[in-house]
């Protein structure tokens, strides 16, 4: 099975209040959930997705509440979301996830951003650097920082996306 759209990594326990925050939900109205869509776990994030981008996620994705508003949000925002899922392998244009142990490959794959909470992870890092896929790591996935460093990154990742 081949999947085709950029991928969006998140880690683990992204709850309902990260895809999207409580101070929307006073709205159903899909254009407007996907307007701010992962805004708390990547701003910008909305400006940056395109139909048919994939979100890669640890476990308990989509924990919390069961708000419906987040898979309204998600869908609306063009997402096809692959839960449990781990990167396994980054080739030079695909990513060889896992799902529920079967292995899948996700390609074409032109850049990759890597913002997977309070833990660097440097060897996800490494292996972009060593493969010619565009990859951008901002915030902690990169080293513990200020929150105003990594919207810094964020923003700078988004602009050259």
């Amino acid at each position: 099975m081949r999947f085709r759209g950029r991928v969006w990594k998140f880690g683990d326990h992204v709850n309902t209040d990260l895809i999207i925050p409580a101070r929307y939900i006073n709205s159903t109205d899909p254009a407007f959930l996907a307007a701010h869509c992962m805004e708390d776990a990547d701003p910008g994030f909305a400006g940056k997705v395109r139909p048919g981008d994939i979100i890669v996620a640890g476990e308990n994705f989509g924990c919390g509440s069961s708000r419906e508003h987040a898979p309204i949000a998600l869908r609306a925002a063009g997402i096809a979301l692959m839960l449990g899922t781990r990167v396994k392998k980054i080739e030079e244009n695909a990513v060889i996830v896992e799902v529920k142990g079967e292995e899948k490959r996700l390609e074409p794959v032109s850049q990759v951003i890597v913002a997977i909470g309070v833990t660097p992870r440097t060897a996800l890092k490494d292996m972009l650097a060593k493969k010619s896929i565009r990859h951008f790591v901002v915030g902690d996935a990169s080293a513990p920082r200020r929150i105003i460093e990594a919207t810094t990154e964020g923003a700078k990742a988004a602009w050259e996306v």
